[in-house]
């Protein structure tokens, strides 16, 4: 693909952070035009643009379908074209849910535009673009998984969980739905049953 039929499709529900990375965008050769949609439906709408989508660079917090869980969508529906998250998260099992859903590359939003800008350059040449993710405990899980899985043992909600780890809602929800991929369970209650049986919780 010749460097004047590159395009980009950013999704991301932030217009000042869109329109700041489409006018940096403008300023890099090579980079590509940029197409914009706020949320994972939008993103969709744009599967028969010209040019063709070669690029998604993807935030994780949208509203309604997040991110991480539209990424599927997207894959199927832009067949074959790489996936780049930028996110406002620096938790790494955002990291490790991007990269086992396939995605081209992590990318947190607090990196320089000439950082930004590389990623995409990177991506583009086939490579694919991970910060270092932290070594995971005995268990497989992170130091923060393992903080949800025991507060998952006593009971708590997502909600009460957030709360005593200065969590989100949602970022708890992606460390439940990480915790559940490794254990091989289809509910919190299978989870904490077999954690039980490894003897990770008590």
């Amino acid at each position: 693909m010749n460097n004047t039929s590159r395009s980009l499709l950013l999704v991301d529900d932030h217009r000042l952070f869109r329109e700041g990375l489409v006018l940096l965008l403008r300023d890099r050769p090579g980079l590509g035009r940029a197409y914009e949609a706020g949320t994972i439906d939008e993103a969709l709408g744009f599967v028969d643009a010209a040019p063709p989508v070669g690029m998604i660079l993807l935030d994780i917090a949208l509203p309604g379908v997040d991110g991480l869980a539209g990424m599927a969508s997207l894959q199927q529906a832009f067949a074959g074209v790489p996936v780049l998250v930028l996110s406002g998260s620096e938790d790494p099992v955002h990291r490790q849910l991007a990269l086992g859903q396939g995605a081209a590359g992590f990318v947190e939003k607090s990196a320089s535009g000439e950082e930004i800008c590389e990623a995409i350059l990177r991506v583009w040449r086939g490579d694919r673009v991970f910060p270092p993710i932290p070594e995971a405990q005995a268990t497989g899980l992170t130091p923060r998984q393992e903080d949800v899985l025991r507060h998952l043992g006593e009971g708590l909600s997502n909600k009460a969980i957030a709360r005593h780890l200065g969590l989100s809602e949602n970022t708890v929800r992606v460390h439940v739905s990480a915790i559940l991929a490794l254990l091989g369970a289809t509910s919190r209650t299978e989870a904490v049953m077999a954690a039980h049986r490894r003897g990770w919780i008590r």
